[in-house]
């Protein structure tokens, strides 16, 4: 019985896949692909925009510090007291006021803020991209 069946299954031809199988298995390998690294920015950006905003809070505080030592708002309060002292020697005031303002630790404030909402943005960007690839 074994050599008829043999027989049998020699004289069968094999199954032809379909032709656009291969670009369809190709496309799904990219996708896959794309959505673990899309998954992975995601991680990331979370990750980033955290510890920005972690920092961001630190270095208010370090700024807001530095203000009081420095006399800032010492300066600053005479705004709104003496104008017409201020208006006359407003020139002094100003660099009063430029020299008083902690410039290193209003520096990381900034840079700490603008790393946070460039993380958020490219956080949102990339979920958005990551949900429309998944659905």
């Amino acid at each position: 019985m074994r050599p008829d069946f043999e027989r049998l299954f020699t004289k069968l031809n094999s199954p032809q896949p379909p032709a656009e199988l291969q670009a369809i298995i190709i496309s799904r390998i990219n996708a896959l692909s794309n959505s673990r690294i899309l998954k992975l920015k995601v991680v990331l950006f979370a990750v980033s925009s955290t510890v920005s905003a972690v920092a961001a809070v630190f270095a208010f505080m370090v700024f807001r510090s530095n203000l009081a030592e420095t006399g800032f708002w010492q300066f600053f309060t005479l705004l709104f007291s003496d104008h017409e002292i201020l208006m006359s020697y407003w020139q002094n005031y100003l660099m009063s006021l430029a020299e008083s303002l902690p410039i290193s630790s209003l520096v990381l404030l900034l840079v700490c803020t603008l790393a946070f909402c460039e993380s958020v943005r490219l956080l949102a960007n990339n979920a958005k991209k990551f949900r429309l690839n998944i659905i």
